[in-house]
């Protein structure tokens, strides 16, 4: 049996919820530079840092100290920071755990849809 798929609803289907799993929540580069950092971080922000030796890593603040960010589970020290983006607060926890299912389960509802049309 042979199903007949137009490639527009495809592309539809993927590239429409990417769009707007991605919108979902804005970032904000900022320099690393204690004094930077001070002024636009605060407590309960969520961040996506870049270390020096190039390790990724998304957490919310929980305190911030002079030279440090403190996460619930790391520290970071402000010297150890490479790139930091804030995620707008938009983006909770919950919501980021959310669309990273969403966009792991994207090709299984795509191929499924693609099989019923």
């Amino acid at each position: 049996m042979r199903y007949n798929c137009p490639i527009g609803k495809v592309l539809t289907l993927v590239v429409l919820p990417a769009l707007i799993s991605i919108s979902c929540s804005t970032y904000k580069l900022i320099t690393p530079e204690p004094e930077a950092l001070h002024k636009e971080l605060k407590a309960g922000d969520i961040v996506k840092i870049i270390t020096n030796e190039g390790k990724y890593s998304q957490f919310k603040i929980v305190q911030i100290s002079k030279d440090s960010l403190f996460s619930k589970h790391q520290i970071i020290a402000f010297d150890q920071i490479a790139g930091i983006k804030k995620i707008n607060s938009a983006a909770t926890p919950n919501m980021i755990r959310l669309r990273r299912v969403a966009l792991t389960m994207m090709p299984f509802i795509v191929a499924t849809i693609a099989l019923v049309y």
